[in-house]
């Protein structure tokens, strides 16, 4: 299958966001240091939120797209998401030394910090009086699931970025369910889809706290609003009418400004904007601010970025932790600020290469596993038919028919 560039470059954006959010953390500085724009990009959990938009429509073109077995698709996402996690996980352990000691160099550096590395250095501290109870749940992918009543800190134990894996893999389980719902001609079948998400969503709102809202019914309107926008994606023509992206980018920003105090409307306002670039370059008369968005999302370094962008997501704390050492042991006498940059300008580059690594070792034997597990199920579904309902006459069974894709382009296994 093709990809949508704009949705792989705006992976890289946010994969990015995320890794200069964790280098001003490990560094001291909370939000409220920064102002303007800076003090968004001390606020990676945003990108987080868009991540989780682009997998709500990313997941329903799948689903739309390859007509398989519940089993089969659950296996291939199984194998996107696991073997990257569970490398991370293991060499986080063995960094774990180095999460700790950070903290207390940076108190000891910079004595200003100390009451902003306390919390930080009590939360790393915990990871261990739990350590294989940590690891078991990280390595069913349900650890996000945890409140902290019962266990704290289980969502960002050893490898923090990993609770939204845990995010991801809970919409999984229920995503093909939901597609159902949504896609059936039954009229009551859309009115229990909204009917579950409401539920959910209160659900959310009134569960035990969980860690970064890493439980999904925290975070199931975005899943929802990226599945929706692929419905209103697919259901527009080739031909876009000029004013929809000046109108609805207008929109977007409009309700930014109404909305802005609350500040997790900002996700979807990056979104709202990507899609109406999507939907008007596929206007054979592209709008001209149009194809300049475009560029910014799909030039070959961005798409090269996004491309690896699930690597740069969980090695990058790896990363940062291991260059930071480092400077602390080796550079004395910087200023704060100046650790920042030095410690900016040596892990980003670093964590591109490591993500490089592991895309090649980790991520793509993982998709090519996963690919051949689906085949094999299968191919014993098709054996199966022959055996019990007679598929002699080579006719593939409903479920296992693959449609022809509905989009021009549309994202693939790296989804």
């Amino acid at each position: 299958m093709g990809r949508l560039q704009e949705i792989e470059g705006l992976r890289a954006y946010l994969a990015l966001w995320v890794v200069v959010d964790h280098v001003m953390a490990a560094c001291g500085y909370s939000p409220s240091y920064w102002g303007g724009i800076v003090r968004i990009l001390a606020k990676g959990w945003y990108a987080v939120d868009a991540f989780i938009i682009i997998s709500g429509f990313v997941i329903f073109y799948l689903l739309d797209s390859r007509r398989e077995s519940y089993i089969q698709f659950i296996v291939r996402r199984f194998f996107r998401l696991w073997p990257l996690l569970a490398v991370t996980l293991l060499l986080s352990v063995v960094a774990y030394p180095l999460f700790l000691s950070n903290p207390a160099g940076m108190g000891e550096s910079f004595p200003g910090t100390q009451v902003y590395f306390v919390p930080v250095i009590e939360r790393i501290t915990s990871w261990r009086d739990a350590a294989l109870t940590h690891v078991l749940l990280h390595l069913t992918m349900l650890h996000g699931m945890v409140p902290e009543l019962l266990l704290a800190n289980a969502p960002t134990a050893y490898v923090e970025p990993a609770w939204s894996i845990s995010l991801e893999w809970q919409f999984y389980l229920v995503a093909p369910g939901m597609f159902m719902l949504a896609t059936s001609r039954r009229k009551w079948s859309t009115m229990l889809a909204c009917m579950l998400v409401l539920g959910a969503f209160w659900l959310g709102r009134h569960f035990p706290e969980v860690q970064n809202g890493a439980f999904l019914p925290m975070h199931v309107e975005f899943f929802c609003f990226g599945g929706v926008s692929y419905f209103l994606y697919r259901s527009v023509s080739g031909t876009v009418p000029k004013h929809l992206l000046m109108g609805g980018g207008l929109a977007a920003v409009l309700i930014y400004l109404l909305l802005g105090k609350d500040m997790r409307i900002l996700p979807v306002v990056l979104w709202v904007i990507v899609l109406l670039v999507m939907l008007e370059c596929r206007s054979p008369n592209s709008d001209s601010v149009a194809k300049a968005l475009r560029w910014f999302l799909c030039n070959p370094v961005v798409l090269h970025l996004g491309k690896i962008s699930y690597s740069i997501y969980l090695s990058h704390m790896l990363v940062i932790v291991t260059v930071q050492a480092l400077i602390l042991e080796l550079s004395h006498g910087l200023t704060q600020s100046t650790h920042m940059l030095v410690l900016a300008v040596a892990s980003i580059p670093m964590t591109v290469l490591v993500s490089q690594l592991l895309y090649s070792w980790v991520e793509m034997p993982g998709m090519h596993i996963g690919q051949v597990v689906a085949s094999r199920l299968s191919r014993a579904e098709l054996t199966s038919c022959d055996l019990s309902v007679g598929c002699s006459s080579g006719v593939i069974p409903p479920k296992l028919q693959v449609r022809p894709n509905p989009l021009e382009g549309a994202p693939d296994e790296h989804a």
